[in-house]
This record gives C-alpha cells, sequence and structure tokens, in this order.
C-alpha cells in the first residue's frame, strides 16, 4: 500500500488497502481508507469502515504516541465527526438498548445515548472539582446534586465519577480526597461510612480476550458497601465486591472478593486477617487505647443512643 501511496497511484494502494484491512487490522490501512473515503466524500464507506475497525477508539490515541502529530490531529477530527453514525448495536429480534444492557449488567456498547448521561456529569463534576475548597456548604449541595441519592455525605475535592446517578449513600458518608468511582453498574454505599484518600471502587470491566475486547463491549457489576465501612487509603475495590457492615479494610488494598460483616482486611489480594470484636472498642491506634476523657464522650453518645448502630 504504501509503495503505491509514495508512487502516487491512490487507487491502486486504496484496492491493495481493502483487500488487506480485514487480515491485518492494521490501524495505517484503516487511517488511509478512511482518509481516502473522506475526501472522496464516500459517507456510506466512511461508515462501514469506522464500524468494522474494531480498534478505531484507540487509532488517535496510537498516532499520537507516535508523534504523528497531523495525522493525530485528522483521525481525532474523523472520530468526532463520527459519533452522530454510532447507533446502538443489537443482534438480531433484540430490543434491548445499550443503556438496558448496562443497567442490567450485561455486555454493552457506550452509544452516544451513553455519552450524553456522562456528559451531564462532568458538567456537575467540573463544578464540584472547582469549587472554593472553604465552600462546604457549596460542596454538600454540589455533592447532593451529583449523586442519584445521599443524606448528608460530603465529599473532599477533587472526586470523579462517570455517571454520579448511578451512586447512592447513606447516611454521613466521608469520602476524602481523589477518590475515583467508576458507576457503570450502581454503588450502594451505607450510613457512616469513612473513604480515606485516593480510594477507587470500579464497577467497569472488559473481556479479557482481545478480540472480544477490542469489540468495545465492556460491563459493569454492582458493588455493596454497607454500614459503618472505613477503607483506607488507595484502597481499590473491583467490579462486583460486596463488604459486610462495620468492616476494615487496611491502606493499599485490592479488594477483589467479598468481605463479610464484622472483618479487619488487607492486602493484594485483600483477604481477612481477624473479626473485629469488643475487645476493640477502646483500642485507637495498635496497642494504645482511647484515653479516660474521649471514652467517656463516646460511652454518653452510646447510652444517649447517638451512636453508630451495633457499634457499642
Amino acid at each position: 500500500m504504501r509503495y503505491y501511496q509514495e508512487q502516487g497511484d491512490s487507487e491502486k494502494a486504496r484496492q491493495v488497502a481493502e483487500q488487506g484491512k480485514d487480515r491485518c487490522k492494521d490501524d495505517h490501512i484503516y487511517i488511509f481508507l478512511l482518509e481516502d473515503a473522506r475526501k472522496q466524500g464516500d459517507e456510506s464507506r466512511y461508515k462501514k469502515l469506522y464500524a468494522s475497525a474494531g480498534r478505531h477508539k484507540l487509532l488517535w490515541q496510537e498516532i499520537a504516541v507516535h508523534g504523528k502529530i497531523e495525522q493525530f490531529t485528522a483521525v481525532r477530527g474523523y472520530f468526532k465527526q463520527l459519533q452522530q453514525y454510532r447507533e446502538p448495536i443489537r443482534k438480531r429480534g433484540e430490543t434491548m438498548t445499550n443503556k438496558e444492557r448496562r443497567d442490567a449488567q450485561m455486555a454493552y456498547i457506550s452509544d452516544g445515548a451513553i455519552m450524553e448521561e456522562q456528559k451531564i456529569c462532568r458538567r456537575k463534576l467540573q463544578k464540584l472539582n472547582f469549587m472554593d475548597r472553604s465552600d462546604f456548604d457549596g460542596i454538600a449541595e454540589a455533592v447532593k446534586d451529583l449523586l442519584g441519592a445521599s443524606e448528608g455525605a460530603f465529599i473532599n475535592p477533587p472526586f470523579y465519577c462517570d455517571y454520579g446517578s448511578h451512586i447512592e449513600m447513606g447516611k454521613n458518608v466521608f469520602i476524602n480526597y481523589n477518590c475515583t468511582i467508576l458507576d457503570v453498574a450502581k454503588v450502594k454505599i451505607g450510613d457512616n461510612c469513612q473513604f480515606a484518600p485516593n480510594v477507587a471502587i470500579y464497577t467497569a470491566g472488559h473481556p479479557i480476550h482481545p478480540v472480544s475486547r477490542n469489540s468495545l463491549y465492556e460491563y459493569g457489576k454492582e458493588v455493596t458497601i454497607g454500614n459503618n465501612v472505613w477503607l483506607g487509603g488507595n484502597v481499590v475495590i473491583c467490579p462486583g465486591v460486596h463488604i459486610g457492615d462495620n468492616a476494615v479494610i487496611g491502606a493499599g488494598s485490592v479488594v477483589t472478593k467479598d468481605i463479610p460483616a464484622w472483618s479487619l482486611a488487607a492486602g493484594n489480594p485483600c483477604r481477612v486477617i481477624r473479626a473485629i470484636t469488643d475487645a476493640d472498642k477502646r483500642k485507637l491506634f495498635r496497642s494504645e487505647e482511647i484515653d479516660d476523657e474521649a471514652w467517656e464522650a463516646i460511652a454518653g453518645r452510646a447510652d444517649a443512643g447517638n451512636d453508630c448502630p451495633d457499634t457499642l
């Protein structure tokens, strides 16, 4: 193909590229064919090439990495132009949209309708993440507007998510700086939960085989976090994980499987270290105990019924 390009024989180069594209899936072939279709004004051929490329979402990224700025700009322009042609992909006789497939935790493709939902979320995140950090009331209002449900949740910006509307938080949830929640599927967080900085919750995933992964199909699997859960700094929660009430996950853990209630767990992969018991009530840090003055206040709140349920 390149030989005929160098010879200025566009027709022969196009023929060779068409013959080779299905065999090798070479990015440069698709770039050439897309550009050729654009120059010819052949919209039908342009759409077919775009749909068959398989890896078209990665074309402009790979070109940019290799420093081919001129091609990068052109292909990025094609990608934006072709968004209008993207439609939900359906099998014969299938009536589900990609949004319905996504919400059913099935394989789906991020089509135009889904990207519109994400645009709404990004506008809300833009507001939240660039607010005056001392405007606590304003931040609380922005968080309430972003999330699907919450009761007094507070998030220290910056915060990142895909939809926001798929996240449900209970009472008195506190999330510290730089949390990321990829909420393709529902993320349900119970009452009185605390997240240290850099916590990441991923409901999103992709097939492990490259043929399936390059098809653009992906999935989301629901994550549930119970009441009174503390996640340490840099904890990662993977798709489909459920964490029970009153659990503590140690800093830096990667949680790939369910964690039962009343568990202290840590590690990569995260494993239960031991149960949390009444003997831990007065523990502060390692073997150090809570001082008498603070413990008296804690016990007083418990007696008045103002403590977290089932914690004292």
